[in-house]
């Protein structure tokens, strides 16, 4: 066999043909679509996930908002005069059963000053038009995504104060449920024990 022959043998043999090239891009170009199909499905699964998301995280940042301002309900410096008053709890907004949908809750805690001037120490929480507000005139959004917020209120024998707003001074333990806004009606429940009682 001449040298000539053994190049073109080996030349004949190195690389891939044309039907090689297009079936091998073929296969590639499937996988491609497929992968992308499956990314294309994922994204659009958050999107419509998406508000949900942020609306169960905001009806989760009101939960914590409510529960360290009712656990520090009442609270205040011992060394305030008798003249500084705080009311704790005062429920409004009654919806019939034992249930409210709005609460005033006072406290001298932030800083403990013997004034309610501090941030969250005199606070309202409410929900007008799927927003939750913190202040008695509802001024200043807090959160959105909030459908309903509801209060119950429970004396130190965990009995139901139906009526709340004559029997704040036994509040001991509040009940907490917030309707989030979503394509279902999904309901956060949460509870606080009163620390100055």
């Amino acid at each position: 066999m001449s040298s000539k022959n053994i190049n073109r043998t080996a030349n004949s043999q190195s690389g891939f043909s044309l039907v090689e090239l297009l079936i091998g891009m073929v296969i590639v170009l499937i996988i491609l679509g497929f992968v992308a199909s499956m990314i294309n499905g994922i994204q659009r699964e958050f999107n419509r996930q998406l508000p949900r998301m942020e609306a169960l995280n905001n009806a989760e940042m009101t939960i914590d908002t409510i529960v360290r301002n009712v656990r520090m309900a009442g609270a205040q410096s011992p060394s305030c005069t008798a003249a500084f008053s705080i009311t704790p709890l005062t429920p409004s907004a009654s919806a019939g059963g034992g249930v409210y949908n709005a609460l005033r809750v006072q406290a001298d805690w932030n800083p403990p000053d013997c004034s309610l001037g501090g941030v969250d120490e005199n606070v309202t929480f409410s929900v007008k038009n799927g927003i939750f507000y913190i202040d008695a005139a509802q001024a200043e959004p807090f959160t959105e995504g909030i459908a309903a917020i509801r209060f119950k209120f429970y004396d130190e024998t965990n009995t139901l104060l139906t009526d709340a707003v004559a029997n704040a001074v036994k509040i001991k333990y509040v009940e907490i449920e917030i309707d989030i806004r979503d394509d279902t009606l999904t309901t956060l429940r949460s509870g606080v024990q009163v620390r100055s009682r």
